[in-house]
């Protein structure tokens, strides 16, 4: 099938460039954006995913605010015309790539809004994510992260809100390639051993820089995949969104969790150049997400997971009543101040830990840190 992007020098293979250059059903193109305050008060989360070997797309919203989390989340039939970013009242405008992108809910339910993130550092390309479970590949994929500022409103729970006013700042990131999506069922022979898997994904802004930092780690705390970089910002690159950002040599870290958990409590991120003495990144956690709300690791609504033509559904929950501990409840987003010298930022620390992971103390599959 042809499409008028077709016309253009564009194609990755042979094919078309609606048909995939791969037959694996784990195929998946996606955005996701957030957004908070300076003082964690509020945290805002939007995703979106195109699944097109299995003809699915799905997106969600959720918020957190004064301790209660909101989610709409929303699935349907992928559409042909992959340009078309609209799912029922779900609505992504690309109004200028890498600087400018409008999301629309126009919804009855918990949450509603019109937000622009405006682009505020050049967009950071991650070395592209590679693992396998024997001979198949389980990861393999590409993520784009750039950092920016919010204008526009939201309607969480009844409440109105000026984006603009309350200063909103976030990054977003754009990811596409191969990574465990969909239903679980008919997979083949089931995977020896326990399962593991230890992530840390940590943007934070600076009022003269980014930094992006990430570390997937086996085990025994063997590094299998990580990026360390300062992310310029635009203004000091000729407003260029696609100008290099400066990559350091490598990046380690040191988390101290709260018992109990597998949420950090306090974390230092620790970035070495290529030539000088490391620097420490100190984290301190305002707000916990659990990223469940966009529909991350839920055993029903979980990316890519086929539900009709199209569906919906809302969650509510005080995050205080969720078990930490629950399969559930591992994967979090923490809205995080940081303190790098003299400079003072804000930013994310983003962890999900599954089984094992040595350095940090963590044993058992979904156990909590010691005390």
């Amino acid at each position: 099938m042809l499409h008028p992007f077709d016309e253009y020098p564009v194609h990755g293979g042979a094919a078309p460039v609606l048909h995939p250059a791969t037959s694996s059903p784990n195929l998946y193109d996606r955005y996701f954006f957030d957004a908070y305050d300076d003082d964690g008060s509020i945290y805002v989360g939007v995703a979106f995913g195109v699944y097109a070997n299995r003809g699915v797309v799905d997106g969600a919203v959720t918020v957190v605010r004064d301790g209660a989390q909101h989610s709409v989340l929303f699935s349907g039939r992928a559409p042909e015309d992959r340009t078309t970013l609209e799912l029922g009242p779900l609505r992504l405008d690309i109004v200028e790539p890498f600087r400018r992108i409008r999301i629309v809910l126009d919804d009855d339910g918990p949450i509603a809004g019109d937000l622009t993130f405006e682009a505020t550092t050049v967009a950071a390309i991650e070395p592209r994510f590679l693992q396998s479970r024997g001979t198949v590949p389980t990861f393999d994929y590409t993520r784009v992260t750039q950092f920016g500022r919010w204008e526009g409103t939201l309607r969480v729970a009844g409440s109105e809100l000026d984006v603009g006013a309350l200063r909103l700042t976030g990054c977003r990131d754009r990811s596409w390639g191969v990574r465990p999506i969909g239903e679980r069922a008919g997979r083949g022979a089931p995977q020896r051993g326990r399962p593991q898997f230890f992530w840390l994904w940590a943007p934070l802004r600076f009022p003269d820089v980014a930094v992006h930092v990430d570390a997937n780690e086996d085990a025994a705390g063997r590094r299998l995949h990580e990026f360390a970089a300062l992310l310029p910002d635009l203004r000091d690159v000729g407003d260029d969104p696609r100008a290099p950002a400066d990559v350091w040599r490598s990046v380690d870290h040191e988390l101290a969790w709260e018992p109990g958990t597998r949420r950090a409590r306090s974390a230092r991120i620790v970035l070495h150049p290529w030539s000088g003495p490391a620097e420490h990144i100190e984290l301190d956690p305002l707000l916990t997400v659990p990223l469940v709300g966009l529909g991350y690791g839920h055993p029903e609504w979980g990316h890519g997971i086929w539900h009709g033509e199209f569906e919906r559904t809302t969650w509510s929950w005080r995050i205080a009543d969720l078990d930490p501990t629950a399969s559930t409840s591992l994967h979090v987003h923490q809205v995080v101040r940081a303190r790098w010298g003299d400079r003072r930022g804000i930013g994310v620390l983003e962890l999900l830990a599954i089984g094992d992971h040595g350095p940090s103390g963590l044993a058992g599959l979904f156990d909590g840190a010691p005390g």
